[in-house]
């Protein structure tokens, strides 16, 4: 839920995962306020986090714990306020651009750029941010890597994994969900999604799916694993070696996708 007061502004917010500190990591929030001066406040579970008033360009700089939380900014200038929330991830570089009106908050930029996701064991990953575009640069090592028992659940408006060895590794009963609201995309230099074992791989899409390997198989799956792909439009699945491979009982859904290889 975002409240707005009555103020028209644009904002650049990037977060930004900085060393640990006394009281543990933390994220930088620099941001921009167009044409006013304004007290910045960062809030979380009704706590102020930090604060700062913008310099004679309009920017302004905070930082907040880096872990999963909604941030609600608070704009306090001599005559009105206005605030939004968004949703933060750890280990995550965020750009965050809008406009407000009385009443009306637009949002001309959201991106999340996150760290390379490891986990294992129970662990969880869950993230919701809706309007949102978020994306992994794998920088060659693989993007997402889920084992044991753990869970990956994301849900957002764009998700992007590019230069991945492997875009996604599920292993052992490990479950990896993405959900977007318009795009998926993976490129990978090996496999483009790989699952083993009993591991659980879902993307789904309102719009397109792209999944694409250099050298290996656009998906690829083993033992008894499975891998669906849902999207409502265009899907396609290349692969270096093929397009999709299938192991022992394993299981790949792709009805609608055009498949290729080279």
């Amino acid at each position: 839920m975002k409240k707005i007061g009555i103020l028209i502004l644009s904002l650049s917010i990037y977060l930004i995962s900085c060393e640990n500190g006394g009281d543990g990591k933390r994220v930088l929030i620099s941001g921009n306020v167009d044409d006013t001066a304004a007290t910045v406040l960062a809030i979380i579970d009704g706590s102020e986090v930090d604060s700062d008033v913008t310099d004679n360009d309009g920017d302004f700089r905070l930082r907040v714990p880096s872990e999963f939380s909604d941030v609600e900014l608070q704009f306090g200038t001599d005559d009105f306020d206005a605030e939004t929330e968004i949703s933060i991830t750890p280990d995550s570089e965020v750009i965050f651009d809008v406009s407000l009106a009385p009443g009306l908050v637009t949002i001309l930029n959201f991106q999340i750029f996150q760290n390379r996701i490891r986990i294992s064991g129970n662990d969880t990953f869950i993230f919701t941010e809706t309007e949102a575009d978020f994306i992994i640069d794998g920088k060659g090592s693989d993007c997402i890597i889920a084992k044991g028992n753990s869970i990956i659940d994301i849900s957002v408006d764009n998700l992007t994994l590019a230069d991945c060895g492997e875009g996604i590794r599920a292993v052992k009963n490990s479950k990896v969900l993405l959900e977007t609201t318009l795009d998926i995309n993976i490129t990978a230099f090996s496999n483009g999604v790989r699952g083993e074992d009993n591991s659980f791989v879902s993307l789904t899409s309102n719009n397109s799916v792209f999944i694409s390997s250099d050298n290996d198989n656009g998906i690829r799956t083993t033992g008894n694993s499975s891998v669906i792909v849902d999207p409502t439009t265009a899907c396609t699945i290349f692969g270096g070696e093929d397009a999709i491979s299938e192991g022992g009982n394993s299981n790949i859904e792709a009805d609608g996708c055009s498949l290729a290889s080279s």
